[in-house]
């Protein structure tokens, strides 16, 4: 659906004395938000939807206002995205049931010719952290089309279980048996298997490596900070405060929701690390949400464990954007409290 933005008026209808003296009311959120409301309580959808569109142009982490879009558009698959958005940026029932039903309607409504379509909006909704129903779509993507590879590339990267994983990579090599990223996949996933016993002192060289990044973190240097810290997650996968640690300093934020992941699978009730993951999913969205406001062809992405997959390269880590540097650095201090009263520092 295309929304017209609507003209800038002048309310002089005394009767709302409420909004007497508002000549640009499509400059405050509140003001965008209160007409959306009341239009689409009027039955006004289309107007209520250009109106949620300006409020998530004002402010794009407006939970409200993606779903107040939700619930106007009649395009069912920017339903299904902009629910996806606002259950990630604040957690709602109301929200959680409605995406259930989207999605649930999509796949029923889904043939071949979807396939696409249910690849693209598993992507958008992994991106927004909502996992279970992006593995619902494409696990009817991978039905509908068994020779998709990305779908089961894609299906591979969010699965829950290591044996779901390996068998989709399986897949994509069976599709495609020069795909480096299900090759390096299959390689990683081997690597988990590997006993911790193999290599001996395993804890203790990681705990080592990672007070050298901790001290060299402390003298400024982040670049060698971030080695020691990638270091000793490779060194003790199960290192909780090493990944912690290694996504605070990570050089993008895609590597650094992947590190708090995996932190809170190893101690899901690390709070620092919810609050971190929260963060810089609001920040994934904020750098999305002006591409939804304007619809317009998304070029295709890798898979979100593609960094994951893809063999080490040799080359120099890519400067920090101004924006994810200020998130990682409040993660930083949050985790720098955590570790004075838990008595590491």
């Amino acid at each position: 659906m295309n929304a017209v933005a609507p003209e800038p008026v002048t309310v002089t209808n005394s009767a709302a004395t409420e909004e007497v003296g508002v000549t640009r009311p499509w400059e405050g959120l509140a003001t965008v938000m209160r007409y959306a409301n009341r239009a689409r309580a009027a039955g006004d959808l289309q107007g209520a939807y250009t109106l949620y569109t300006r409020a998530i142009d004002l402010n794009p982490n407006s939970a409200q206002a993606w779903a107040g879009r939700a619930s106007t558009t009649s395009n069912l698959d920017e339903a299904i995205v902009a629910w996806g958005y606002s259950l990630a940026l604040a957690p709602d029932n109301e929200a959680r049931v409605m995406l259930g039903r989207c999605v649930s309607e999509k796949i029923g409504r889904s043939g071949i010719a979807q396939v696409a379509s249910l690849v693209t909006l598993g992507r958008r909704l992994a991106e927004a952290g909502q996992w279970p129903w992006a593995q619902r779509l494409f696990a009817r993507a991978t039905e509908l089309d068994p020779a998709n590879e990305e779908a089961w590339m894609w299906r591979a990267g969010i699965a829950n279980d290591a044996s779901e994983t390996v068998a989709c990579l399986k897949r994509v090599l069976e599709l495609n048996p020069q795909n480096e990223q299900a090759q390096a996949g299959l390689q990683w996933a081997a690597s988990k298997r590997t006993p911790a016993s193999a290599v001996p002192n395993v804890p203790e060289q990681s705990a080592a490596v990672l007070e050298e990044g901790q001290r060299a973190l402390r003298e400024g240097d982040r670049l060698s900070a971030y080695g020691r810290f990638k270091r000793a997650t490779e060194l003790d996968a199960q290192n909780a405060l090493a990944w912690f640690w290694r996504g605070s300093a990570a050089p993008d934020v895609d590597e650094s929701l992947e590190c708090m992941d995996q932190v809170l699978s190893i101690d899901p009730q690390n709070e620092a690390a919810k609050d971190a993951r929260w963060w810089l999913r609001v920040q994934k969205l904020r750098e999305r949400a002006p591409a939804l406001a304007n619809p317009h062809p998304t070029p295709p992405v890798v898979s979100p464990y593609a960094g994951r997959y893809e063999p080490k390269r040799n080359g120099g880590v890519p400067l920090i954007a101004l924006v994810a540097g200020v998130l990682l650095i409040v993660g930083l201090l949050v985790m720098l409290v955590v570790l004075r009263l838990a008595g590491y520092l």
